[in-house]
């Protein structure tokens, strides 16, 4: 069966989850996507040489994927990429804004070897703007997106999404590029801020903007629920969540922990009184929650119809039989590893479905057979350029 991408080739010069991610998804829509390394390696194969059994996680953001060890420092290492260029469609790159310029390898540069390129610059904070300049990573960006002021705790280090998120936006972009050069024969260049991606995300934001004049308590129930409307409750086994936000939900919730003061007391008498009372109604629903089980919660309340869900140990979610059943753990062979597992494709297309099916490409490991079968380079260039350290 004919892939959707299979006729688009994507050079992906992302050195770590930013930009790679959302590659690896054009990937497994049959793209041919070849990484460009330096000859020592992407950030992640450094970490790799102090602790070998992080490399599987590459998998994860650059499975199906070819990889070619290129020097650009050098003027042939630039000119085997220009003649890359010229053969491809797309090409990725999460650069300091500059340092491609530098290089000769910016867009404007490269637009004029290849006019229907497409090129990708995913950055901290695009390619304009005060920030711009600035070195920024997944955690910098939370920061000044707002993102970060939505956490409980300040002090703690944020879970890395920044970079993944901004990553399914570029492939978006990419996508939408792609349509538009169908219609005009040109390509384009995106410039994509992982800033501005996760601003997008941020709910809190989003309420301020809209509604300006809201009452502060307004906005904060809304992007912070009380436990009471939106939230965990401790079980004999653990912790589930469940969802209140309904007057029906807050009713069934009721019948089915059999207290009578969630509907005849004027403290819950509506959402926001129970926001206002949020410690009371807590105590009430905890004082039921902590004497069963998980299993047993979560049984009762969505046969009463409230939203409810345990909350899965690391160690539950790999085997999470929901998750299983819609291949979203998958296994792959790994030459070094063995057995590895990596996230499926969140969105199900029947025709042509989503595939992934090798792991992350070794440093160089595609490298002779794209300068010989792409390129036409024979055997003896192609060793002769390994010895003058142009490729690996």
């Amino acid at each position: 069966m004919a892939k959707a991408l299979e006729d688009v080739r994507i050079l992906d010069l992302s050195g770590f989850i930013a930009g790679a991610y959302g590659t690896a998804m054009l990937a497994s829509f049959g793209a041919e996507v070849i990484m460009i390394e330096a000859l020592t390696g992407s950030f992640m194969r450094s970490i790799a040489s102090i602790e070998p059994r992080i490399l599987p996680l590459s998998s994860l953001v650059n499975h199906d994927k070819k990889n070619i060890a290129l020097n650009l420092k050098t003027e042939k290492g630039k000119e085997i990429f220009r003649e890359l260029v010229k053969k491809s469609d797309v090409l990725v790159e999460t650069f300091m804004p500059g340092t491609m310029a530098r290089l000769g390898l910016d867009y404007e540069s490269l637009k004029k070897v290849n006019p229907k390129l497409i090129y990708l610059s995913q950055t901290a904070y695009g390619q304009t703007g005060p920030y711009s300049r600035d070195i920024g990573y997944d955690g910098g960006v939370q920061a000044t997106s707002g993102m970060h002021t939505l956490r409980e705790h300040q002090e703690a280090a944020p879970p890395i999404f920044a970079d993944s998120v901004s990553s399914v936006y570029g492939a978006l972009g990419i996508m939408f590029a792609l349509c538009y050069r169908q219609k005009s024969g040109v390509g384009q260049h995106i410039d994509l801020s992982m800033n501005d991606a996760i601003f997008s995300q941020n709910y809190l934001e989003h309420l301020e903007i809209a509604w300006e004049g809201l009452p502060e308590s307004i906005i904060s129930m809304s992007c912070h629920p009380p436990r009471c409307l939106l939230g965990s409750f401790k079980a004999k086994d653990g912790y589930i969540v469940n969802s209140f936000l309904e007057e029906r939900q807050w009713a069934a919730a009721a019948d089915v922990i059999g207290e009578k003061r969630m509907m005849e007391d004027e403290k819950f008498a509506n959402i926001l009184s129970r926001a206002q009372n949020d410690e009371a109604a807590i105590s009430i629903i905890e004082d039921w929650t902590t004497k069963h089980t998980r299993d047993e919660i979560v049984d009762a309340m969505v046969k009463a119809g409230v939203p409810c869900a345990k909350i899965l140990t690391r160690e539950e979610v790999v085997e999470d039989p929901q998750l299983r059943s819609r291949d979203m753990l998958l296994e792959l062979n790994h030459p070094d590893f063995g057995t590895i597992k990596v996230t499926g494709i969140p969105f199900k297309l029947p025709e042509p479905p989503a595939e992934i099916k090798t792991p992350a490409p070794k440093l160089g490991e595609h490298t002779e057979e794209i300068l010989t079968s792409l390129l036409d380079y024979s055997k003896e260039e192609v060793d002769r350029l390994r010895e003058q350290g142009i490729i690996a």
